[in-house]
């Protein structure tokens, strides 16, 4: 038998470095995604300053693209990390989402007061984003599609300075510039649709929606373990933010 102190204590250890963890994502996204948009800036002011100094033409052009696919570059490794990181907060929550499961057993009149999900399915994981009644057009105020987008005009300015740079004339500039920038799109599209639909699959799930939450008796035991009790019928489902 676990003594309900040492179980508390237990408890309240894991949420804390869960929620530091989230923390620590957090941070590290915002730092990410400010340096980038710092050197998208320093870059613009740079080529203005050289086009000042009387560089002009294909010189100029070439001189932007080099500029520009750094810029670039980390533009790119930005939007990676980013959504890596966006996958490991998921399993943040996954986990804040099973601690709370594990209190609403010890304490089952705590259900009430909850108003997030107690469990650890992908669409349960999901809520803490979002609540039930958001538009689907939330997923296009978030951090990744707006790193998605700086990098398409990116890809597009680049494309299209390296058409000047070998002699294009300026429709030829706007033609692979456009190109470039759709084709960017639709390849980090298709990428990040296939990580949210294979997402549920590396997300998995001990306690999903679709299980009723089971009591633990005092010796700890779950549901299938000796004393265990039967299965209750599951609390109300939350849908609002973490």
């Amino acid at each position: 038998m676990v003594d309900p102190e040492i179980r508390l204590q237990n408890i309240s250890l894991e949420h804390g470095e869960l929620t530091a963890r989230r923390a620590m994502s957090w941070a590290e996204s915002t730092n990410r995604t400010t340096m980038f948009m710092t050197v998208v800036g320093a870059a613009a002011v740079a080529l203005a300053l050289f086009a000042q100094t009387g560089v002009t033409g294909a010189s100029m052009a070439l001189l932007a693209v080099i500029i520009c696919s750094v810029v670039l570059l980390v533009g790119l490794t930005t939007l990676l990390r980013v959504a890596q990181l966006d996958e490991e907060d998921m399993r943040w929550i996954q986990g804040l989402n099973r601690l709370r499961s594990l209190r609403l057993e010890l304490d089952p009149g705590l259900a009430p007061y909850l108003v997030t999900s107690q469990y650890d399915d992908f669409a349960s994981v999901l809520e803490a984003y979002t609540t039930e009644h958001a538009s689907r057009a939330y997923a296009f105020g978030t951090l990744v599609v707006l790193l998605v987008g700086v990098n398409a005009v990116l890809v597009g300015f680049v494309g299209g300075l390296a058409a000047v740079s070998l002699g294009g004339d300026l429709t030829a500039a706007v033609l692979v510039a456009a190109l470039a920038a759709t084709g960017f799109l639709v390849a980090t599209s298709i990428w990040m649709y296939r990580g949210v639909r294979q997402m549920p699959g590396r997300l998995v799930s001990l306690i999903p929606a679709s299980r009723p939450v089971t009591e633990r008796t005092p010796d700890g035991g779950g549901a299938g373990a000796p004393g265990a009790s039967v299965a209750t019928d599951p609390t109300p489902r939350a849908s609002s933010t973490e």
